[in-house]
């Protein structure tokens, strides 16, 4: 028999990854307070150094920060925008699969898989291209595990919460892939 995904294991999911939000939100922001503050007490930090061979190199990548209200609504405005692109890359595939002849072969559904999965990873790739171009390599980096983290913890989270998912091998091999890059 194969195993099930438990609500309570989906909901622990989903709940970490909103954890993990909370904490780049509000604890990240304290502890760059806090260097600021030792940097003002004349404590030289990690930081300091960084800034500094940064303004020595004749260039600065200092940005504001966004107030948390506004933080949250580009997040919750991210998230209804994702519901929108997933819905609307999901109606395309299943349409193709409906009106082209190819994809009724035995084939087809794998390939309408490769598919999906392809245009669903194009923003991920175009930002680590554009990072890469601009010679900032851990922002291309990044965002890859920001999308793998997303993935996995939240959105299996709540389709796992939704209904029920069945932990066939081949997901759990995707899974412990998944585990073993982060």
């Amino acid at each position: 028999n194969l195993a099930q995904l438990t609500i309570p294991v989906a909901a622990m999911l989903a709940a970490s990854y909103v954890i993990y939000l909370v904490y780049l939100i509000f604890v990240k922001e304290n502890t760059n307070k806090m260097v600021k503050n030792l940097e003002d007490n004349g404590v030289e930090t990690e930081e300091q150094n960084k800034t500094d061979e940064k303004h020595t190199k004749g260039g600065s990548n200092d940005h504001d920060l966004l107030s948390k209200p506004i933080t949250v609504f580009l997040l919750i405005l991210g998230f209804v925008g994702i519901y929108f692109g997933g819905e609307t890359l999901t109606e395309s595939v299943q349409h193709l699969i409906s009106n082209v002849t190819f994809f009724s072969s035995p084939k087809g559904p794998l390939t309408a898989a490769l598919i999906l999965g392809a245009a669903g990873a194009v923003p991920e790739h175009v930002i680590a291209i554009i990072s890469a171009v601009k010679g900032e390599i851990e922002l291309g980096i990044g965002n890859a595990m920001g999308w793998i983290l997303q993935s996995t913890l939240l959105i299996f989270g709540i389709i796992g919460i939704i209904v029920s998912i069945t932990l066939h091998p081949f997901i759990l091999i995707q899974l412990g892939s998944i585990a073993g890059t982060l």
